[in-house]
């Protein structure tokens, strides 16, 4: 991870565990950077390899964030992928989709790239704009640290 990720998720391992180690299961539901997979759609608008190489500069790998928990204690119980409705139109998941600012996928992804998947999915969207709904897939991890390990913290 970079420096601003790492930081990042340390605090964001303080807010969910806190320091009285409280919390015994934490789920995350995201993207990593080795499982760009799961951004099938984008893959094939902006190219995979477009996508992989931002997913790369943006998010953590599964391995990073594992180890990241697992120095506060907690070890993989499930990992999943999750279908989830991203939109109920390609429209619509074009217009949410591709907020440039709003997307850390798209902020380091460079300026040629963008406009090209923009136009691709727009043309997208043309084909069958009411085409839908949209489904994205997402990991889902469960982490879970044993009782004994926060009796330890306190």
């Amino acid at each position: 991870m970079s420096a601003p990720d790492a930081i990042g998720a340390v605090a964001n391992i303080a807010r969910v565990v806190g320091r009285e180690g409280r919390s015994g299961i934490v789920a995350i539901r995201g993207t990593f950077a080795d499982e760009s997979e799961h951004l099938q759609n984008l893959c094939s608008l902006f190219g995979a390899e477009t996508i992989k190489a931002s997913a790369r500069k943006c998010f953590p790998t599964f391995q990073e964030t594992i180890n990241a928990f697992a120095a506060h204690g907690f070890r993989v119980a499930d990992k999943s992928v999750v279908e989830m409705g991203r939109a109920q139109t390609r429209r619509e998941y074009v217009e949410t989709c591709l907020d440039r600012g709003g997307s850390a996928l798209f902020r380091n992804m460079p300026e040629a790239d963008f406009a090209r998947g923009v136009a691709n999915a727009d043309r997208w969207a043309a084909q069958a704009p009411g085409d839908g709904p949209i489904m994205t897939a997402h990991t889902l991890v469960i982490l879970e640290r044993p009782p004994a390990y926060a009796a330890r913290l306190r």
